[in-house]
């Protein structure tokens, strides 16, 4: 996502925000995250980013000069905007995120619930306690909307608090069932990710096993790989399956290779070694003025 430069002043200046702490903007006074700004325009930016859900918060109006926020802290969402947290399902993956508030404080807090999970699943809320503690509950709540943990939030704390899989998966990943990350990666908006992800994983994975069980070779007699194309055939002469079955799998390659054109020489390969598809001449962009008429 594409952020002003106030917008990503004002969201950062909150990510370590006691958000116990009410937020004053005199929508005259010059602001004191963008001097150049006033706090009108950083109230415009906190009403926006509320609404696209990259903060959450109270806030109240007196007689239109003048502004409160209060209980104001940035979602998981915003986090991510920021390159403050991983994209979901990666969060075990080195990155920019490592520096910002899911390395400094999600991340720990994470690992210290999985090594010393609190007593009888009951996680306190800090209340009356110094910023730094209260931050750590910040980034307990940050780990239940990512779903790392799951609990209930109660007046004094988080009751029943569990790591979740996904939770469990950040800190020891461990190989996961490919339609499991392709559904992930659709929710995330991730659709060509996701296609690639179910052919080259999950499809290529599946046609690997029949091959095996079927004594087809998946590579050549000189070792190198088959291409799946090559490897779909093969296991059609065998009666591995039915021309019906073939066409749906020649459809599936088809539209990954149309999402992602793969050339001759494959440099991600997959788990086969190849696709088996020829590259794809780009057409020329034309202007209005080029168009055939």
């Amino acid at each position: 996502m594409t952020w002003s430069p106030l917008a990503t002043e004002t969201l950062s200046a909150l990510v370590e925000h006691d958000s116990r702490q009410t937020t004053k903007l005199d929508f005259d006074a010059a602001a004191d995250v963008a001097p150049d700004a006033t706090d009108r325009a950083v109230d415009d930016v906190l009403l926006e980013a509320e609404r696209r859900g990259w903060i959450v918060g109270q806030r109240d109006e007196g007689d239109g000069s003048i502004a409160w926020w209060s209980t104001l802290r940035v979602t998981v969402d915003g986090l991510r905007g920021l390159g403050d947290w991983p994209p979901a399902g990666r969060e075990h993956e080195p990155g920019v995120w490592d520096d910002g508030h899911w390395g400094r404080r999600a991340r720990p807090l994470l690992e210290s619930l999985h090594a010393e999970p609190p007593a009888h699943g009951f996680y306190f809320k800090p209340v009356g306690e110094e910023t730094a503690r209260w931050l750590e509950w910040t980034a307990a709540l940050l780990l239940l909307e990512a779903g790392l943990i799951s609990g209930r939030i109660g007046d004094d704390g988080v009751d029943t608090l569990r790591i979740t899989p996904e939770g469990a998966h950040a800190l020891h990943p461990t190989p996961r069932n490919p339609l499991q990350v392709a559904q992930a990666q659709l929710r995330s908006g991730a659709r060509v990710d996701a296609i690639i992800t179910a052919v080259e994983l999950a499809l290529g994975g599946r046609l690997k096993e029949i091959a095996a069980d079927r004594g087809v070779p998946v590579t050549h007699t000189d070792g190198r790989p088959l291409k799946l194309m090559k490897l779909i055939v093969n296991l059609r002469e065998v009666g591995a399956y039915d021309e019906t079955d073939r066409a749906q799998i020649a459809a599936w390659l088809k539209l990954r290779n149309d999402l992602a054109v793969v050339p001759d020489h494959v440099v991600h390969p997959g788990l086969l070694g190849g696709w088996g598809c020829r590259s794809h001449p780009v057409p020329t962009r034309r202007t209005p003025d080029e168009a055939p008429r």
